[in-house]
């Protein structure tokens, strides 16, 4: 793999150098200096200790000595390292740091046309797959109450547009959606919030109603 020599490269580089010659002793992690999805191996020569710190800035300027798809690849990477599961914690990064992020996240997909082999595995990844009733309820619990502020709206739509730019004609889309919502079934029962007693739909209401009724005696 052949990285583009520029200013970055050099502070990567720079920063890989100076790991080699240490030993860490606070809390390190272990650092691909050539990236496994650009071809590097798991050879010792290969991996250096970094700090938190260091190993999130060395992904952030791999994003700048890379071009085309291991461009894309080395954006993945970077907002992988922001996204946090049960099983581990990643870096804590500012809003403006986060956007911007996210932001070269949705500028490498664009207009990267996906192969029938990739599509034959997202359809199957999700085929047949039952999700139990646990997890439709942790699902549920999360987004009672959640509200998406005004600027997290426009913030969407403009993501929206930039995804489908140039890359399918509107009409074509919109037919798109119509065939997918015509498919789908969904039921909706009308439900009674037992501390206000408005009635609504079992979809809707536990948003505003029940444990966030208004009328709750807490």
């Amino acid at each position: 793999m052949n990285f583009i020599t520029n200013k970055y490269s050099k502070i990567y580089f720079s920063i890989i150098d100076n790991a080699k010659s240490r030993n860490l002793l606070e809390y390190k992690e272990k650092h691909h200096i050539i990236p496994k999805s650009l071809g590097g191996s798991n050879n010792s020569d290969n991996i250096v200790e970094l700090t938190f710190r260091e190993h999130f800035i060395c992904h952030r300027l791999l994003i700048r000595m890379t071009e085309g798809i291991s461009k894309r690849k080395m954006t993945y990477g970077l907002w992988a390292m922001t996204m946090s599961n049960s099983k581990q914690s990643r870096m804590l990064v500012n809003s403006r740091l986060f956007e911007k992020i996210k932001q070269d996240k949705i500028l490498a997909q664009i207009g990267i046309p996906l192969s029938e082999e990739r599509k034959e595995k997202i359809r199957n990844s999700s085929f047949g797959k039952i999700q139990s009733e646990e997890t439709k309820n942790k699902r549920a619990k999360s987004r009672t109450g959640f509200r998406n502020t005004d600027q997290t709206k426009e913030k969407m739509k403009e993501s929206a547009k930039l995804r489908w730019a140039n890359t399918i004609d509107d009409s074509e889309r919109i037919q798109k959606i119509k065939e997918a919502r015509a498919k789908q079934v969904i039921t909706t029962i009308q439900i009674t919030c037992p501390h206000c007693g408005k009635r609504g739909g079992n979809r809707i209401m536990p948003r505003y109603h029940f444990n966030n009724c208004k009328f709750l005696i807490k």
